[in-house]
């Protein structure tokens, strides 16, 4: 239990003093350090494609790992990025206002289930809306006259990310007596589109080392055991289909397993994405 503790905190540790780093670098060199990181990324790419395009002639044609095709292509862009710098320049800003229109459409959603419910609410959902929906689309249309300002904000979410990685490697240290008395009162999360792929991501992970034909090493793994039994477990389900990869989560509380979700199969709309929210309960092991 302390080697694991150890690791989780020097994990902790280094990626929040990484991240933290990182954020100043961001907030210092903003829009020039972009150009040149930009710049070193085509002409590292522009290399290794030749590389690899002289290899092939070489006599490497049956490695798998260089595509002839691939390396031609990239090369290709290379060139063409170097000649028009506004397109590599422009892709981080129109990432950033796609992400935005994202969000603004789960804000639109959410705003119609409130209208529908005639909940409240809707005025913020509303609101919220409108903002990331015209925040978004200036991005989109107009990327590099907000790329300043987006490379700021990029800068302080990482300084907040950063932070709290550091208050998860004190909390970490913590005897749990002080953690009871010092509770977190903020939480900076990654963004809500990367945070929904991890379920399927770790799927894919998992799969990998379960797949003993596609193996190249044995799969190593330890079995713990703990006869204290947990107040509350989490199940959490993924799949590699539709929707269900973004994943779901259940909770077992004194042996029954207590879920929430879109059961109601005659109130599901817009292909499954929205339904009206049910719990039940069922015993655990029927469950499982």
């Amino acid at each position: 239990m302390k080697t694991d503790k150890f690791f989780d905190a020097t994990y902790q540790l280094i990626i929040g003093t990484g991240l933290i780093v990182l954020s100043i670098i961001t907030l210092l060199g903003r829009k020039w350090l972009y150009i040149n990181l930009v710049n070193v990324f085509l002409v590292a790419v522009f290399f290794l494609s030749v590389k690899d395009i002289i290899n092939y002639f070489r006599g490497n044609k049956k490695n798998k790992n260089i595509s002839f095709t691939r390396s031609i292509i990239s090369i290709l862009f290379c060139v063409i990025f170097s000649l028009f710098k506004d397109i590599p320049l422009s892709i981080l800003p129109i990432l950033f206002g796609a992400f935005l229109v994202m969000n603004s459409i789960i804000h639109m959603i959410n705003f119609a289930i409130l209208l529908e419910n005639n909940d409240n609410g809707k005025l913020t959902e509303f609101f919220l809306t409108l903002l990331y929906l015209i925040g978004g689309f200036s991005s989109i249309l107009a990327p590099l006259k907000y790329l300043e300002a987006i490379l700021v904000i990029i800068g302080i979410y990482l300084m907040l990310l950063g932070i709290n990685y550091i208050k998860d490697f004190i909390s970490t240290l913590l005897p749990n007596h002080i953690k009871d008395k010092v509770r977190r009162r903020i939480r900076i999360s990654l963004p809500t589109v990367l945070a929904a792929i991890i379920p399927y991501a770790v799927l894919r992970e998992i799969n990998y080392l379960i797949d003993k034909e596609n193996m190249d090493k044995e799969f190593i793994y330890e079995e713990k055991n703990n006869e204290e039994k947990p107040d509350i477990e989490v199940l959490v389900h993924t799949s590699n289909y539709g929707f269900n990869r973004l994943g779901h989560c259940d909770i077992i509380y004194d042996g029954k397993v207590i879920s929430y979700g879109a059961y109601d199969k005659k109130s599901r709309k817009y292909h499954d994405l929205i339904a009206d929210g049910v719990v039940f309960t069922a015993p655990k092991d029927k469950y499982i």
